[in-house]
């Protein structure tokens, strides 16, 4: 007999990218930083899936993004709030953070730089623009949503989105991490919200991953612009 979605599947989803990440991980150790960051990326959203694909055979409800035409335009709301919440949070950042510039993300850093691979640099754009996104939604706004959802609208829109930023102390710097999660954490969380409320008024993933997909790409793009560029219009601006 089949079953609606559990806290307990989304958990086993989880538990699983997280195995297979570190695993990755492993198996990429010696390998330059770019390369193993994206070996690690790919055991974990390979093992998301399958995970999810799994179990969603043992479900009542299928999780999927559903797209419609006309989803796309998402993709500009969520760069537009990347960009109010980065003004917003910039002055706290300058007061808690050694780097004005904000905490420091592995993942951008090697996308910016100059003296990685290319080949992958661009795999890390495309995994923080497109399947991060995918993967995060079908697990947070499909499943996890789903299992809050029997508890109530509003139990499933703060509480998936509450978890959503949570997660994501676990890939902050430890020894600055309650300032670093001051900034970082709100941000997400408000992103959840957004996303999870999304999903509940249309009904669908679909237009949640395209909001997602471009308040991520929004930063991945602004880190490949080369830093010359960058330099000289911070320059201007200060003038």
């Amino acid at each position: 007999m089949r079953r609606s979605w559990t806290i307990l599947d989304f958990i086993l989803i989880w538990l699983a990218s997280a195995v297979f990440a570190f695993a990755g991980a492993q198996l990429a150790a010696g390998r330059p930083v770019g390369v193993a960051t994206l070996a690690t990326l790919a055991a974990q959203y390979v093992a998301m899936l399958a995970a999810l694909w799994l179990i969603q055979n043992y479900r009542s409800e299928p999780v999927t993004l559903a797209i419609e035409p006309g989803d796309m335009r998402y993709a500009a709301l969520g760069m537009g709030l990347q960009i109010v919440v980065a003004i917003l949070l910039t002055p706290l950042a300058r007061i808690l953070l050694d780097d004005p510039e904000g905490p420091p993300q592995q993942i951008g850093e090697i996308i910016a730089s100059g003296d990685h691979d290319p080949a992958v640099r661009i795999g890390l754009f495309l995994s923080a623009a497109f399947l991060a996104p995918l993967t995060e939604e079908l697990l947070y706004r499909g499943v996890l949503f789903k299992a809050f959802r029997r508890r109530g609208r509003w139990v499933a829109i703060v509480g998936s989105a509450v978890v959503f930023g949570t997660v994501h102390l676990l890939g902050l710097d430890r020894d600055s991490l309650w300032a670093t999660a001051a900034v970082v954490i709100p941000p997400l969380v408000i992103l959840g919200l957004l996303l999870a409320w999304t999903t509940e008024r249309k009904g669908r993933i679909g237009p949640a991953f395209f909001l997602h997909s471009g308040w991520n790409l929004l930063a991945a793009l602004i880190l490949l612009i080369p830093q010359d560029l960058v330099d000289r219009a911070t320059e201007l601006a200060g003038r």
